[in-house]
Order: structure tokens, then C-alpha cells, then sequence
């Protein structure tokens, strides 16, 4: 842990964390965020040069001056627009856009808080989104009117912490994101009303899906009031087309974020450890259940 991360002198400052070319330090500019990403980098196996793979997938972006949509951004702040845009017109759109909107500006201990303040003069924090479960709007390419850039190592950091979850933690985050809560309670109800806007945010064809909606309006187990979450879980495990698109939607991300293998891998030895082993691994407060 006390390797030395800064390399070089004046503009050829790099960061490191083991062997590879080296990435800008401008683009870390605080010794607390270079050190809670080689730690979270040592404790996941992330390599110098997996870090080195993404920073160079998206340097025109990151060391730019603009966002997608030419709105101006900081200098080395990731534009999340880029990432969204990935998923613009595709099955699980809302879904991804859902929980990706959201999860970058949640806190994560030993990272300096995202400041939620963007050049085109508006404060950009989780709460200003304003997604309402009853107008929900298609995503368009206009992304960057909800999304503000995040810190290089803010992205990385969310970006495996949603790779790393399991099945049940994965499908949780999609409702948290959705319903804009830090907890959700087993006793937590949804009105009839509510269900449809649900499941057309998450599955696209929803309309048109016969099949889905015979499940959702007559096999749910609801009492023509509402459905408590706790049974919408099980039942989801039961029938998984249900909630399907939100796993799919892990899983394209993992591919994107160093291949599945990796993160099977990665999932099953975490897993395989004892729960206190787990905990103390997460860091302070068990950042990753604190944080979700």
C-alpha cells in the first residue's frame, strides 16, 4: 500500500499503480482519490493496465473540453453521456439510463464526494434528476441535460461495484435507482397504478409483450390493490423473464468492463470468502451494502 503512485515531474507526472505507460496525474488531481482507487484496484484485481484499457478507450473524451452534445465540460471529467449513449435505441434503454443516471453520484468511502456542480451552470446531484415513476421519458440523445461528468476514478470504481453484484443485489440497485431510495423495505408497496410504469421502463415491448402482461396482471400475486416488493422479488425468481433485462443489462456491462470471465471469477471468489473477510475487504462502513 505504500507504493508510490506519482511518477515524473511537472506535465509528465503519471499515475501508477503497478507496470504499464502511465496515465495523466492530472486526471487525479487529489492524493485521497489516488489512493482509494489502488486500493479498490488492488482489492478487485484490477490491473494498470486494465485502468490503462479504459482511459485510452475514451481519452478524446476525457481530455477534451466538450461533451457529446458540445456543452462544455472539465477539464478530464468522464462524460457519462458517452457511456449512456452506448444503449440509445436499445432493448434494455431504460434500464441502463435508470441506473446509470444515478449510481456515479452516490458516495463511496475514501472518495472524495462528487460535487454535483457542472460548467453549464446547474448543480447536477442525484436528487436533481427528477425522474418520476409516473413520467418516465425515453432517454434521447439529449443525455447530457441530466448528466454531469464525474472524476475518472469515480467511473471506474461505480462501474466494477455494479459488475461485482449479485443477482438479487443487482435487481435491488435497479429499484433503488428507479424509486430514488438508499433502502427499500420488504413491506414496501406498489399500487396498481405504478406496475405499469415499472415494467415498461423495463422491458421496451411492454405494450406489445401478451405474454409478460398475463404474467404481470394474473400470475402476480397482488390483490387488485397493489404488490408488496418482497413478493415482486420472488416472483421474479420464478418466472426471470420478469426482471431479465436488468440482469442482461449487468451482463453487457461487465463485458464492457474487462469480459465476464473476469468478473465470474471475480464474483465466486468474493463469495467464497467469510462474510467478515467480505466486509472488512469493502472498506469503512462496507461501503458497497452502505452505498447501494
Amino acid at each position: 500500500m505504500n507504493r508510490k503512485t506519482v511518477v515524473g515531474i511537472g506535465k509528465a507526472k503519471k499515475f501508477m499503480i503497478g507496470p504499464g505507460r502511465g496515465l495523466p496525474v492530472r486526471a487525479f488531481p487529489d492524493p485521497q482519490t489516488r489512493k482509494c482507487l489502488q486500493m479498490y484496484c488492488n482489492r478487485n484485481g484490477i490491473t494498470q493496465k486494465m485502468l490503462e484499457q479504459q482511459y485510452f478507450d475514451y481519452q478524446e473524451m476525457i481530455e477534451g473540453r466538450f461533451h457529446a452534445d458540445g456543452m462544455k465540460k472539465k477539464w478530464y471529467d468522464f462524460s457519462l453521456d458517452t457511456v449512456i449513449e452506448i444503449f440509445d435505441k436499445h432493448r434494455i434503454e431504460m434500464v441502463a439510463y435508470v441506473i446509470l443516471i444515478h449510481i456515479y453520484h452516490r458516495e463511496y468511502p475514501g472518495l472524495p464526494p462528487h460535487d454535483g456542480k457542472d460548467p453549464r451552470g446547474e448543480e447536477r446531484g442525484v436528487g436533481s434528476v427528477g425522474i418520476s415513476i409516473h413520467k418516465l421519458i425515453p432517454p434521447t440523445r439529449r443525455f447530457a441535460r441530466h448528466v454531469a461528468g464525474i472524476s475518472f476514478a469515480r467511473y471506474i470504481i461505480w462501474s466494477c461495484e455494479i459488475c461485482r453484484l449479485k443477482d438479487y443485489e443487482m435487481i435491488e440497485l435497479f429499484f433503488k435507482c428507479l424509486m430514488q431510495k438508499p433502502n427499500l423495505e420488504p413491506s414496501l408497496f406498489f399500487n396498481m397504478r405504478m406496475l405499469p410504469a415499472f415494467f415498461e421502463t423495463i422491458h421496451r415491448n411492454w405494450k406489445t409483450n401478451k405474454f409478460l402482461r398475463y404474467v404481470v396482471w394474473e400470475m402476480l400475486p397482488h390483490n387488485n390493490e397493489g404488490l408488496k416488493y418482497s413478493d415482486l422479488i420472488r416472483f421474479s425468481f420464478k418466472y426471470p423473464p420478469l426482471l431479465f433485462p436488468i440482469l442482461d443489462f449487468q451482463k453487457m456491462w461487465r463485458r464492457k468492463m474487462y469480459g465476464e470471465r473476469f468478473w465470474n471469477e471475480r464474483v465466486a471468489e468474493m463469495h467464497a470468502r467469510p462474510v467478515e473477510v467480505r466486509e472488512e475487504e469493502r472498506g469503512d462502513d462496507c461501503s458497497s451494502q452502505a452505498s447501494f
